[in-house]
């Protein structure tokens, strides 16, 4: 199983899955570390750091001016799963309601 491709089938960037990978492996690191090792340009680590920090993947911590990052438990990707069934039950209700509308 290729995990980096079965990220990306879960709906991460190509960047981000590849920086997730990395911080899994590095725990609590600087971006820096994180540019030398996914060999990105560090303006593309940081739009994937914001992304992963908005989906809850990445948590950042402020040390004496310092931002560090870390991967969120991979768990985090069941709750993620979670929510998007619920959203998505909801959302097949309320078009179904609007389809009866729409046949009658």
């Amino acid at each position: 199983m290729n995990i980096k491709e079965s990220l990306i089938r879960l709906g991460l960037s190509k960047n981000d899955a590849a920086l997730y990978l990395v911080l899994l492996e590095h725990g609590l690191t600087q971006a820096g570390p994180l540019v030398k090792a996914t060999k990105l340009h560090r303006m593309l680590v940081y739009e994937a750091l914001d992304r992963l920090s908005d989906t809850g993947l990445v948590s950042v911590v402020h040390k004496k001016n310092i931002k560090l990052f870390q991967a969120s438990d991979p768990s985090t990707f069941l709750e993620r799963s979670r929510h998007i069934h619920e959203l998505t039950a909801e959302l097949v209700g309320e078009l179904r309601k609007k389809q009866k509308k729409a046949d009658t």
